[in-house]
């Protein structure tokens, strides 16, 4: 089983275990996509809310792109 498989796991037996927990899982080529044109449609504020106000955002493959996500945490 690879990580990606176990994220999704982790994702579904959070859901399952805990109804009210809002979970957000992307990938981290889509997570890249949608900051891009968040800064390109000045929307940052948006995207901000949409991740930090899940309880767990899982980012998949987020390792090769930890540059952008520090950038996000730091906003």
């Amino acid at each position: 089983m690879g990580k990606t498989h176990l994220m999704y796991a982790i994702g579904r037996a959070l859901i399952e275990n805990h109804g009210s927990m809002r979970v957000i899982y992307t990938s981290s080529e889509r997570f890249m996509n949608e900051m891009i044109a968040c800064i390109r449609t000045n929307r940052m504020p948006q995207f901000h809310h949409r991740y930090r106000e899940a309880d767990v955002p899982l980012i998949d493959d987020i390792e090769l792109k930890s540059t952008l996500f520090i950038v996000f945490v730091n906003g």
